[in-house]
């Protein structure tokens, strides 16, 4: 095992559901930088992890948009 999380190891940690996962990963993809090869499922590194988790409390708990979160 890399050490590296599956959208549903994610999910479970940062509570939010594997759609909203998905969505931030098109919303913030030039800051989570998710390098999928053909054929692979998608992982996420401990860093990717952390970028997540600030993105939820920027959203969630902050109250920013998108584009607030973003900036």
């Amino acid at each position: 095992m890399s050490g590296r999380l599956t959208v549903r190891q994610v999910s479970n940690i940062l509570q939010v559901e594997e759609s909203t996962l998905r969505f931030w990963e098109k919303e913030f993809e030039e800051y989570l930088n998710l390098d999928v090869q053909k054929g692979q499922r998608k992982r996420y590194t401990q860093q990717q992890l952390e970028i997540l988790a600030k993105i939820k409390e920027l959203l969630h708990t902050e109250q920013y948009t998108i584009k607030g979160a973003k900036r």
